[in-house]
């Protein structure tokens, strides 16, 4: 009956819900609860990966292909139970 109308799952819908509330929280957009309380900022290393380039070298550095500067990296609260989980 879901196909035939098709509605996502149950368990689509929450993790869907689940990610606009994480991303509302982190943007500041839900003002009782502040992110500073609930969401603890991951501790960026300060090592950076320089190639090195030589006149007549031509190297392709897996590195540069990737963003590594994400300025908005956070760990959740872990959860103790199975619900939520996933």
């Amino acid at each position: 009956m879901l196909k035939s109308m098709k509605i996502p799952p149950l368990q689509v819908k929450r993790k869907a819900n689940r990610l606009i509330f994480f991303f509302k929280a982190v943007e500041g957009l839900v003002p009782a609860m502040p992110s500073q309380d609930f969401l603890t900022p991951v501790r960026q290393s300060k090592r950076r990966i320089t190639p090195k380039h030589f006149k007549d070298f031509k190297a392709n550095n897996i590195v540069e292909q990737y963003s590594v500067k994400n300025s908005k990296c956070f760990t959740p609260i872990q959860c103790k139970t199975q619900l939520y989980r996933n």
